[in-house]
């Protein structure tokens, strides 16, 4: 369990983003290695990527939603039962069989609750049974029972040798425990990066910081990283009331540059770079540790994407009824109102003109409806172009 902590706009998502290879490397360095080796091309179909937006189809069940990206994002040497069964154990894992039958439901029909719906975008990434998952706030929305439960779940998946990266804001005392390494950052900088019990003794060591008993340890380093308090113990400076409407703009930069230079001094520092050095001297990089995945079709891409469009076309009759009825009563009374039109140079020639426009620009009118499929729908397309 590696959580990577710190306020908002701090860099956390983007960390994450470059990570999982989402982001376009474009003015980035450094080098991000898998067990030692560098990414292979297939890289995105062997991670998980939890966002923090729901990425399921409302109309479809559970079930349904993690069919489809078995079918989307497994390998096509595999069996129609040889997926189901991982759809299966899946749902088993995440303690879905209840609801697994249950539409994820919209806005106005009632579906499954938010800590379902939560652990059913998990279960649209354990169907590839990554090596590493990665997950953008996986709290957000949740109350705090339900929050733990997920993390609890996620803690089960990570004992069974699944990595998993998560990018969390302030997470109560109990979440906290569940933590194996913890990276903090604050104003796109490290400022802390390693055991999770270790990170308050690490404070109280550098700056003589302490926190306190009933104080939520995530609070207490935010507070640090943000300058709450105890900036003036890590600066080593005091405030004027002449310069204090510039220290409360510039101090989370000085703040962030002083802890990510005490960080760099640090053994924790060296024993990464130590470790990072070994992978880059003793790994070859044109050599992957994996088998190469086979090659996705996409012809099976598309037939999956249309079969998903059907349902849920076929499960809102109210609208597809709409549509027709709609075509109907203005195909009926366009052939009333330019029924036997003159074959003549002059008058039928601009009556004819004149339907072809109406019937053109009702085909146009009607179709914008589709808008408001492509905005429900922007999170999940972009989820999916960025994995298949």
């Amino acid at each position: 369990m590696n959580a990577i902590l710190g306020p908002s706009g701090c860099g956390k998502s983007s960390l994450l983003d470059v990570l999982a290879g989402r982001k376009d490397p474009y003015g980035l360095s450094g080098t991000v290695l898998i067990d030692g080796e560098a990414r292979p091309d297939d890289y995105k179909y062997r991670v998980g990527y939890v966002v923090q937006d729901d990425i399921l189809s409302d109309r479809l069940t559970v079930k349904e939603n993690l069919a489809f990206s078995a079918n989307v994002r497994l390998p096509k040497t595999l069996s129609e039962q040889e997926k189901a069964d991982i759809v299966k154990r899946v749902i088993h894992q995440l303690a879905l069989e209840k609801c697994a039958d249950t539409k994820v439901g919209t806005e106005l029909i009632r579906g499954i609750s938010g800590g379902e719906r939560k652990r059913t975008n998990i279960g649209m990434e354990l169907v590839l049974s990554p090596k590493i998952i990665f997950l953008d706030e996986p709290t957000t929305g949740l109350d705090s029972s339900t929050a733990i439960k997920v993390m609890k779940l996620l803690h089960g998946i990570s004992l069974n040798g699944c990595t998993i990266i998560f990018a969390i804001h302030q997470p109560r005392y109990t979440i906290y425990k569940l933590f194996d390494q913890i990276l903090l950052l604050s104003m796109g900088l490290s400022i802390y990066h390693g055991p999770a019990p270790d990170i308050l003794s690490y404070f109280s060591e550098l700056f003589g910081l302490t926190c306190e008993q009933y104080d939520n340890p995530c609070d207490f380093l935010l507070d640090i990283v943000q300058g709450d308090r105890h900036s003036s113990a890590i600066l080593n400076n005091s405030k004027t009331e002449d310069d204090k409407e510039e220290d409360q703009e510039s101090i989370q930069n000085k703040l962030a540059e002083t802890l990510n230079n005490r960080y760099l001094l640090s053994p924790l520092w060296a024993s990464v770079q130590q470790e990072t050095d070994n992978y880059l001297n003793h790994h070859s990089s044109d050599q992957f540790l994996y088998k190469k995945l086979s090659k996705k079709s996409r012809f099976n891409e598309l037939y999956y994407l249309s079969q998903r469009v059907l349902q849920n076309l076929s499960r809102s009759p109210v609208v597809v009824i709409t549509q027709i009825g709609v075509s109907v009563v203005f195909a009926i009374l366009c052939g009333c109102v330019f029924f036997d039109v003159d074959h003549t140079l002059d008058k039928g020639v601009q009556k004819r003109a004149g339907a072809i426009f109406l019937v053109t620009v009702f085909q146009v009118f009607v179709n914008l409806i589709a808008l408001e499929l492509f905005l429900k729908e922007r999170a999940l397309f972009i989820h999916v172009s960025m994995v298949c």
